[in-house]
């Protein structure tokens, strides 16, 4: 199973990459400036995201806490715990900053709301790597 690992750990590097491109426009001038581009790179961080909650949650968590190894079925059910709600906020956030008008109609909030999405990911990618990643193997 190293290589579900392996696979998620790669995705993490692209959602990475993608929030490092938004975030260079996360002021509220600049982004209600390039609404669409930011738009679009809100597209493919979705993208990026549903696939890799969709591995987690369907397949990867649940055969962790079936896992031998107590410590890594505890650690997968701290994360879920600590952390399952990130896809259901992820929706809702991409729900509305989607929508044509919405960024600009409303930049600082964006800015705001974008900047609280990415510290939850970025949190969370760290305690998967350092965490939870280490224990599997």
């Amino acid at each position: 199973m190293p290589a579900i690992v392996d696979i998620l750990k790669q995705q993490h590097a692209e959602v990475v990459r993608v929030v490092e491109s938004l975030q260079k426009l996360l002021d509220p001038a600049t982004v209600g400036a390039n609404a669409q581009e930011v738009r679009d790179l809100l597209t493919k961080l979705s993208g990026l995201l549903q696939v890799h909650f969709s591995i987690e949650d369907r397949s990867f968590y649940p055969k962790l806490l079936d896992d031998p190894n107590p410590a890594l079925a505890e650690t997968a059910e701290r994360f879920i715990d600590e952390m399952g709600h990130i896809s259901k906020e992820f929706v809702a956030y991409t729900s509305r900053w989607g929508q044509e008008g919405e960024i600009e109609s409303a930049p600082e909030t964006f800015v705001e709301q974008t900047k609280g999405l990415f510290g939850v990911l970025a949190t969370r990618i760290t305690k998967e790597e350092n965490e939870l990643y280490p224990l599997y193997y």
